[in-house]
């Protein structure tokens, strides 16, 4: 079983106990796509599916011909809270337990046969798969918590987390989908001004919906907005 990367011990126990010691006391929710809707503020500390989950695994995992509803590799779905806790992989997510769990071990796999997502696909970063750990070691929790704040959009704390997320797993590499990285400020920024970015993510009609695998919400959308009416800032 591979090992899990960066966080020690005690780092997880403190980051633990600040989530889930003071502001919310949170109900373990029914496996079904409901969410468990948390009020703002959100917690820092504490990873939500819906917002930061779901996302990244849709984006990496749950497309056409891999792992998505419709024809699902090995009948493993990744689209959606029910499908991935209800998996016929018995232990693909073991809720508290991110060495148990096959998720994890197949991120964090060497081997080109075994890794997920599979070549020519760019595997995830060290801080995606840390994201999925903690969520998985904080119980692989169904919660949402949508707070949004835009009084000042910055590069480095909202577009980038943000592409990151939602676009960088297709965007990467030497097989990036038409050949569009978005792994940089200066990619990101050249994507906007001479690749239609932003007509892409508002899914404007003639235009190929980014992210394929489901729209920006009101949020994010207005995050990037705000970013490139403010002359796109590398801050």
């Amino acid at each position: 079983m591979a090992s899990i990367p960066s966080l020690s011990q005690a780092a997880v126990a403190l980051m633990l106990t600040m989530a889930f010691g003071c502001r919310h006391e949170i109900p373990t929710p029914p496996i079904n796509d409901n969410p468990v809707v948390v009020d703002p503020p959100c917690d820092p500390n504490t990873v939500y599916f819906v917002q930061q989950i779901q996302p990244l695994l849709a984006s990496a995992c749950a497309q056409p011909a891999c792992h998505d509803a419709v024809n699902p590799a090995e009948g493993i779905r990744l689209d959606g809270f029910a499908a991935l806790m209800n998996s016929p992989e018995g232990d693909l997510v073991v809720a508290g337990s991110p060495g148990a769990s096959e998720l994890m071990e197949v991120l964090l796999e060497s081997d080109p046969d075994k890794i997920m997502p599979p070549p020519p696909a760019s595997p995830l970063s060290a801080a995606q798969i840390e994201l999925i750990s903690l969520w998985i070691e904080q119980g692989a929790l169904n919660l949402s918590c949508a707070s949004c704040d835009t009084t000042q959009v910055t590069f480095s704390g909202h577009i980038q987390p943000l592409i990151n997320n939602r676009c960088v797993t297709c965007h990467s590499g030497g097989n990036a989908s038409g050949s569009l990285q978005l792994t940089s400020y200066s990619q990101v920024v050249s994507a906007v001004q001479n690749r239609n970015l932003m007509d892409a993510v508002h899914r404007l009609p003639g235009i190929s919906a980014m992210p394929p695998s489901g729209a920006l919400n009101d949020c994010e959308l207005r995050m990037m907005t705000l970013w490139v009416e403010a002359n796109m800032p590398n801050n």
